[in-house]
């Protein structure tokens, strides 16, 4: 090999060693480029780790921590869920929330639901996913039945169905908090859940692969309403078979209000929820009936769940006399602030309210009212139960929303009808109780006794 030939050699020996470097360069430039794009991702804590961490709370004293939050840290969670918003939300949390929280209580009961529920199912280095998780735990150790954590999609879709259209699939439930069962209740005719072959009592079993628990019980039906024209995936349990549906959503307006004239023009106007559309119904309703001559009203709440208070204001509003109280509502700290009635219009004929043991929270204030309204000699009303009282829900929640636009929803105070007396957890007992099956001959029946005085 001549000196030409060896110095060629030398360079590409150099040029080969360059080539790699920068290649080797390049290749962790790339790396570190994507991992500064999609985060880096953590693997899943070990047994060992879990364990570690059940023993710290089991060890570590939190009695002192002024938050859940706080509680968190010291036990050392894994890290990756966003601190400012668990703060952000607690603050909101103590600040509305109707009663008090001692925070290691709430702490200890939101992080064994977490171990639970979240620990083993979700992925750490997914920040949104496990605040969100510690989010719906630290809501759920309040203990209270009606508070809830929704994501900025899941409050879309639930103040969409409250509104009064929506995009779904045209079925009622009734949600039972104790069993986590919701059971179809109605369905509205020639709407997709009818059409597809959803049956009256069937329960549902579970949503997007998301089983119906106690725990799970809201956000899972919410997620049967959303985008018109999108399917929604669901199985119901109907006896010992698990039956599962595709049933494309459509646009539905809520009508929360029927009506029709009776026998003996009677008028009878059917409430099954107070949402957004519900008082315009109510009172055209109500306008029609006297115009037509009626006589008396029945006014069916059955398995009414509720709504909004603002809604069930409205409606009672168009029957009490100006300056007539239409409730009540406040905390153990605060005195109540009252409600009265500005309409110039009021009923003088007499009423019937139909009630069960599913008509809650709006549905029996409105009942509750009727039957105050009567006991002070203001209108003349009479309650008809199937059932030995309703529901017992006496107390009113409100939503807050957070940065990211997702939202808290907590129980903020308790509302009371026009004579003062809650009925949380008791329920309002009716005048006359009868069989389901004679509900509607019992209500004609009372209401005669009124037109005959």
């Amino acid at each position: 090999m001549d000196k030409k030939d060896n110095i060629r050699c030398r360079s590409r020996r150099s040029f080969k060693k360059r080539f790699s470097l920068c290649a080797l360069s390049l290749l962790l430039a790339v790396s570190v480029l994507f991992l500064a794009c999609c985060g880096t991702v953590t693997p899943p804590p070990s047994a060992e780790e879990k364990q570690a961490l059940i023993d710290r709370i089991e060890t570590v004293n939190v009695e002192a921590c002024g938050s859940m939050a706080e509680c968190f840290g010291r036990w050392k969670l894994p890290k990756g869920y966003d601190v400012s918003k668990l703060t952000s939300a607690e603050s909101v949390i103590y600040q509305h929330y109707y009663k008090p929280i001692v925070p290691a209580e709430a702490a200890r009961t939101a992080v064994d639901c977490f171990l639970n529920l979240y620990y083993d199912k979700i992925s750490f280095s997914d920040k949104t996913a496990y605040t969100d998780a510690l989010l719906r735990c630290m809501v759920l150790a309040l203990g209270d039945d009606y508070a809830v954590y929704r994501t900025a999609a899941e409050y879309a879709g639930y103040a969409n169905s409250m509104s009064g259209t929506y995009g779904g699939i045209g079925m009622t439930v009734r949600k039972d908090y104790t069993s986590g069962e919701v059971e179809v209740i109605r369905l509205i005719a020639g709407a997709p859940a009818e059409r597809a072959g959803v049956m009256l009592g069937d329960l549902l079993y579970s949503v997007e692969g998301t089983l119906v628990t106690k725990e799970t019980i809201d956000s899972a039906f919410e997620k049967m309403q959303g985008e018109v024209g999108a399917a929604v995936h669901f199985e119901i349990k109907r006896g010992d078979r698990i039956i599962s549906f595709e049933i494309v959503r459509e646009n539905l307006d809520n009508i929360t209000v029927s009506y029709k004239m009776l026998e003996g023009n009677i008028a009878y106007i059917a409430v099954t929820a107070f949402k957004g559309t519900t008082a315009k119904y109510f009172k055209e309703y109500i306008d029609k009936a006297e115009a037509a001559g009626a006589v008396g009203f029945i006014f069916d709440m059955r398995d009414n769940p509720g709504g909004y208070l603002v809604s069930v204001q409205d409606v009672l509003d168009h029957l009490a006399p100006k300056g007539s109280t239409l409730f009540s509502y406040g905390t153990q700290k605060n005195p109540p602030d009252e409600y009265f009635s500005t309409s110039e219009h009021s009923i003088s004929l007499p009423s019937v309210v139909l009630c069960n043991a599913a008509t809650a929270s709006a549905g029996e204030l409105f009942t509750a009212a009727m039957r105050d309204y009567n006991s002070a000699g203001i209108l003349k009303a009479t309650v008809v139960g199937t059932d030995a009282a309703t529901f017992g829900k006496g107390i009113m929640q409100a939503s807050f929303p957070l940065k990211d636009n997702s939202v808290i929803t907590l129980t903020t105070a308790l509302y009371n009808p026009p004579c003062g007396v809650n009925y949380h957890g008791v329920g309002v007992i009716p005048d006359v109780t009868c069989e389901e099956s004679e509900a509607m001959d019992t209500a004609v029946a009372e209401l005669l006794k009124w037109i005959q005085k």
